[in-house]
C-alpha cells in the first residue's frame, strides 16, 4: 500500500509545497505506529514535548554542524553543559567523557572502543590481528542484541561476547560469571569487558552494580553499563537507589529519547576515562583548525545537534518536573503489575523499572499465543503491547510504561482487555 501511494511521484516535476507537506503529514500519520499514543506500552518510544518539535525546526532551520568547535561554539557548549548536567547524577563531575550519540547502539559500541583501547592500547594502530590474546566480553543473557553487535563490529567476534547466564530475577548471576572468566583465563583467552544491563527490554532487570563493579575492579575489567531507557531512574530521588553502583562503571550508555520525551535520536555515551576518548578517535585533519573539537573525539563526524532538545527538556521541566514524570511511570507500572498479579499473571521480574512482562496459566501451557494476543490487543485498541520470549524459552507479554499521558484509565482498560487471555 505505501509503495503504490508513491508509485505516482515520479519528480519529473516539482510539487507545491503545501501538497508534498500535506502528503509527508498523512503518509506519517497514516503508516507508522502511533507510538505518541497513551495506550502505546510496546517500545521505549514516549510522546515528544511540544517544546521538543520546536527545537527540531530551530535545529533544522539554523543547521549548525557539531564537528568543529568554531562552527557551532553555542551549540556545542549547550551540549557539553547538558551532558555534564546530567553525568553530575551518575556521580561524575570531573569533567568525564560525554557526547551525544545516534542512539544506544553508538553508545555500545564506543564503551566497546574504549575497553579495547585500555585492554590493549597497541590495538588502536595495529588492530586486533595484534593481539597476543582473545579478548572476551561478558553480557548477560538478557542483554541488548546491540551489545553482541558491537563485539562484533569491533572486530572481535560474535564469539568473543561470552553470554552469562542470569538468576531467578533476570539479572546476571555473578556465579556463573566468575566461572566464566575463570575458564577463559585458563584457556588463554583475556577477560576485557563486562556488559551490566541497567533495564532490560524483556523484564526491566538490573544486573547487581555494585557487585559487578567490586568484581570488575579484581579482575582488571571494564564495566560498562548500558542503562539505555533505565538510566531514566537517575532523575528520581526514590528510584536512583536501583542503580546504586553505577558511579563505579567506566563508562554508560543513556538514551534520553527512550523515556523523557525527546525526539529520537538522543543517545548519550558517558565515561570518567576522558583521554581514551582522544586516544580511540583522533585522526590528522590538517584541513582544520587545532583544538578541542567533538570529531576528534567521538565516532561521528558531522553530526546534528542532538543535544537542545535536551536542553529544552531540562529548561521547561526542571529536576523536579523529570523526576515526578519518571516516578509516575514507575508507579503506573506497579499498577499494571499488581493488577495482573492478583488475577493470576505469572509475572517474570518485578524489579521497580516500569516495565511488565507477564504470561497467563493458558499462555504457558501453550493454549494461547502470545503473538496472537499482542494483536488482538492492537486490533481492539486496548493497547500496544509487544510479544516476547524470556531468556529465550517463555512466551510472555510485556508492557512498558514511558508516556506521561498514560493515565490509570488506560491501564485498568488493558487489564480488563487481557483478560479473555487467561484462559483462552
Amino acid at each position: 500500500m505505501a509503495r503504490a501511494e508513491l508509485a505516482p511521484w515520479d519528480f519529473r516535476a516539482p510539487v507545491a509545497d503545501a501538497d508534498w507537506i500535506a502528503a509527508l503529514h498523512r503518509w506519517l500519520s497514516t503508516y507508522a505506529l502511533e507510538a505518541a499514543h497513551p495506550r502505546h506500552y510496546g517500545l521505549f518510544q514516549p510522546r515528544v514535548d511540544p517544546g521538543g518539535v520546536a527545537v527540531e525546526a530551530l535545529v533544522a532551520m539554523h543547521n549548525p554542524s557539531l564537528a568543529v568547535w568554531g562552527a557551532a561554539p553555542m551549540a556545542v557548549e549547550l551540549e557539553r553543559h547538558v551532558l555534564r548536567s546530567l553525568a553530575a547524577l551518575v556521580g561524575w563531575t570531573r569533567d568525564p567523557h560525554a557526547t551525544f550519540t545516534t542512539g544506544g547502539a553508538e553508545a555500545n559500541l564506543t564503551a566497546v572502543l574504549f575497553a579495547l583501547a585500555r585492554a590493549f592500547p597497541e590495538s588502536v594502530e595495529e588492530g586486533v590481528a595484534s593481539l597476543p590474546e582473545r579478548p572476551v566480553v561478558y553480557r548477560s543473557a538478557e542483554a541488548h542484541g546491540s551489545v553482541l553487535r558491537a563485539v562484533q563490529i569491533a572486530g572481535l567476534g560474535r564469539s568473543g561476547c561470552r553470554e552469562v547466564a542470569c538468576d531467578r530475577s533476570f539479572r546476571m548471576d555473578l556465579r556463573a560469571l566468575r566461572r566464566a572468566i575463570a575458564d577463559d583465563r585458563s584457556q588463554g583467552r583475556r577477560p576485557m569487558m563486562i556488559v551490566a544491563t541497567a533495564g532490560s527490554t524483556s523484564t526491566g532487570a538490573i544486573d547487581p552494580l555494585g557487585p559487578l563493579a567490586e568484581l570488575a575492579a579484581a579482575e582488571g575489567l571494564w564495566l560498562h553499563v548500558d542503562g539505555a531507557w533505565g538510566a531514566g531512574a537517575l532523575l528520581s530521588p526514590s528510584l536512583k537507589r536501583c542503580l546504586e553502583g553505577v558511579e563505579r562503571a567506566d563508562s554508560l550508555t543513556w538514551d534520553a529519547h527512550k523515556w523523557l520525551g525527546v525526539a529520537q535520536g538522543a543517545g548519550m555515551f558517558f565515561s570518567p576515562h576522558a583521554a581514551l576518548a582522544k586516544a580511540v578517535f583522533t585522526v590528522d585533519a590538517p584541513y582544520l583548525p587545532g583544538g578541542d573539537h567533538p570529531y576528534a573525539t567521538t565516532i561521528q563526524w558531522s553530526r546534528r545537534a542532538s543535544g537542545l532538545k535536551v536542553f529544552g527538556l531540562l529548561a521547561a521541566e526542571g529536576w523536579d518536573g523529570l523526576a515526578t514524570r519518571v516516578e509516575r511511570c514507575a508507579a503506573l507500572g506497579e499498577r499494571l503489575r499488581s493488577a495482573l498479579r492478583a488475577r493470576g499473571w505469572t509475572l517474570y521480574g518485578e524489579g521497580p523499572l516500569p516495565v511488565v512482562c507477564f504470561a497467563s496459566e493458558a499462555m504457558r501451557r501453550g493454549k494461547v499465543v502470545a503473538a496472537k494476543e499482542a494483536a488482538r490487543l492492537r486490533r481492539e485498541g486496548a493497547g500496544w503491547v509487544s510479544d516476547t520470549r524470556v531468556a529465550g524459552r517463555w512466551p510472555a507479554l510485556r508492557a512498558c510504561v514511558a508516556n506521561p499521558s498514560t493515565t490509570e484509565e488506560d491501564i485498568d482498560a488493558l487489564v480488563t482487555a487481557l483478560d479473555p487471555a487467561r484462559s483462552g
